[in-house]
């Protein structure tokens, strides 16, 4: 189904969206097993559906960002149409009106949209957040889709906390919460309910819009290590997983685009981001702790030494990947029995050289 979120701090709006799509099977068998993070993908077939880690559900177009959860055909008829009346000089409550008036809903399809922008204050537009056809604004924070209501209730509360602690910092808070987003499918899998994939944002402020910080996440202390970065680039997001041994490209892109020029976008974007993981030149690192259920968000600032941990890319025989090294002290926040958030700013290493035999690799294959 989709989990889809928005909310507002004093100067910025935020919006995140998972990457599941739940569609019939592809007559092509265009299929992946499992998502960058390593979630099984769902075939159901009682209703003749597949979930499984596939489409960007935000857009980003004018400084204005919509993101929404339902019908991915019907959502994108209906952007299309509320960017179109944008540039027209409708203002975005009006171009929302003439594009769901513009686009009537096929039996049984459904949608429900949030529309994010600022004009000196950060607003929220929301349509059918509360399965009621409507449109309302002024909301703090919108949640559409289909999401447990135990996520409900934390995701509200996190993202209070989070903007408290974290005031006038849009991209560490906003690296924060996907970060807390994502360990939700870590915890408590929701592929079947159609929730899973990647989490990726965006922010809105008074300089205008821009894409999520370019993040490397690391499921850290089960019994396996999991690293896997995602990034934007020319309006796509690029997913590099060694934990799957490939890279994944999903454009951001709205009719009328041609094939060719989708294709070169993502074929520019998917070297970008291979070039950044291969730099290994991040702006944050987000440590899961798998047995502690803790988040710990890490300014980097693109630099491969820090403090608490080194990043470095490696390349042999068996292929290349990541070379990481985390300090004793790390681990221990990581680590610790209470559930919670941790942020920590760049600290400059002032170590010269690590052993070797304490020097961890991940490989993966650059081959697709």
């Amino acid at each position: 189904m989709t989990y889809a979120l928005a909310w507002k701090s004093d100067s910025e709006v935020f919006l995140a969206a998972d990457t599941a799509l739940t569609s019939p099977p592809d007559p092509l068998n265009f299929h992946v097993v499992e998502s960058s993070f390593g979630q099984a993908h769902v075939l159901n077939e009682q209703e003749d559906a597949r979930v499984e880690e596939r489409v960007v559900k935000l857009f980003l177009r004018k400084n204005i960002g919509i993101t929404f959860a339902g019908s991915y055909g019907l959502a994108i008829r209906v952007a299309t149409s509320f960017y179109e009346r944008i540039d027209q000089g409708d203002i975005p409550r009006e171009a929302l009106n003439w594009a769901l008036f513009a686009n009537p809903f096929p039996q049984g399809r459904t949608l429900q949209m949030v529309v994010a922008y600022h004009d000196g204050t950060p607003r929220l537009i929301a349509f059918n957040a509360n399965h009621d056809s409507q449109i309302s604004e002024n909301e703090e924070i919108v949640q559409i889709g289909n999401p447990l209501p135990i996520h409900r209730q934390l995701t509200e509360t996190w993202i209070r906390d989070v903007l408290s602690k974290i005031p006038d910092k849009p991209e560490w808070a906003l690296s924060a919460l996907l970060g807390i987003f994502q360990s939700y499918n870590l915890f408590s899998p929701q592929m079947e309910r159609g929730i899973g994939g990647a989490f990726c944002g965006l922010l809105i402020d008074g300089n205008g819009g821009r894409w999520q910080p370019d993040i490397l996440f690391i499921e850290y202390g089960g019994a396996t290590e999991k690293h896997v970065s995602t990034c934007f680039r020319h309006d796509c997001l690029v997913i590099n997983s060694p934990t799957i041994g490939r890279s994944r490209c999903m454009c951001s892109f709205l009719p009328p685009q041609t094939q060719a020029f989708m294709y070169e976008q993502a074929q520019k974007a998917v070297a970008k981001g291979k070039r950044l993981n291969r730099n290994e030149e991040y702006e944050y690192i987000v440590f899961l702790g798998v047995e502690s259920v803790t988040v710990t968000l890490i300014e980097m600032r693109r630099n491969t030494k820090h403090a608490l941990v080194w990043l470095k890319h490696f390349k042999g025989e068996g292929g290349e990947g990541t070379q990481l090294h985390i300090f004793p002290a790390l681990r221990e926040i990581i680590s610790r029995t209470e559930t919670g958030l941790t942020v920590i700013q760049f600290v400059e290493s002032k170590i010269k050289n690590i052993p070797e035999n304490r020097i961890v690799r991940r490989v993966i294959r650059y081959d697709q």
